[in-house]
């Protein structure tokens, strides 16, 4: 009898095998699924659809996509543009809406809590209220979305977050192959920048984007038109 798991998040992984067919995930993103026991496992988008019970797949498109500003190789993610094209069921509106929510409490509150001025207590409420509840609560949400829309096209502004995210996890992911003292030290930099102000200019940005694909591969482009 197959165990279900209950989906998490799209999130970066590296160097990972599927939980389940044990195929290395070359896209470095997996669908992020928790046991009973609040267990984590990484698992591709086929792999996961098995492991959710059948009247709950459309959940594995309404879970919190952290990978946005990757370009995937595949279309079995959205990109940072927004959805992936396909029809979901309006009846899960509100299902979307925490969705989206949920990815920016988790960039600010965890994904980039190292950031200088990121985190926000408000906030750690939300996640802590979702942790303990499983949902958000109404009012939780329009706090959520009244904070996203005061930030739109800012330092704090979701799609700039969600950009920050991919380059700072990636960079760390490439520094710890990088041999070259003086490599090493410039994309440090670069980094520390990044964590200082939230974002990095387009002309850095370029430059650290070919860093990452010279080192990491293609796979590994990102998208930077999101930083404000």
């Amino acid at each position: 009898m197959v165990e279900y798991f209950e989906p998490s998040r799209i999130d970066f992984v590296f160097e990972t095998r599927c939980t389940d067919c044990n195929r290395l995930l070359t896209s470095s993103t997996a669908t992020i699924m928790q046991d009973d026991s609040g267990k984590e496992f990484s698992l591709g988008p086929h792999c996961a659809r098995k492991r959710i019970a059948p009247d709950r797949e459309h959940l594995l498109k309404q879970i919190p996509n952290l990978t946005r500003a990757h370009i995937p190789i595949s279309s079995d993610y959205p990109s940072i543009n927004g959805h992936d094209g396909s029809e979901e069921r309006p009846s899960f509106a509100t299902r979307e809406i925490e969705r989206d929510c949920l990815e920016y409490v988790m960039l600010r509150q965890q994904k980039l809590s190292h950031f200088d001025q990121i985190s926000w207590d408000v906030l750690d409420n939300v996640l802590r209220e979702y942790n303990k509840q499983g949902q958000l609560t109404e009012r939780s949400i329009k706090t959520v979305q009244s904070t996203i829309s005061k930030n739109h096209g800012k330092r704090l502004g979701k799609r700039n977050l969600m950009t920050a995210y991919a380059f700072d996890i990636l960079i760390t992911k490439t520094l710890s192959k990088i041999t070259k003292p003086d490599d090493k030290i410039w994309l440090t930099k670069q980094q520390d920048k990044l964590r200082k102000w939230g974002h990095l200019y387009p002309d850095t940005a370029a430059k650290v984007n070919n860093w990452l694909k010279n080192h990491l591969g293609e796979r590994y482009a990102l998208n930077y038109d999101g930083f404000f």
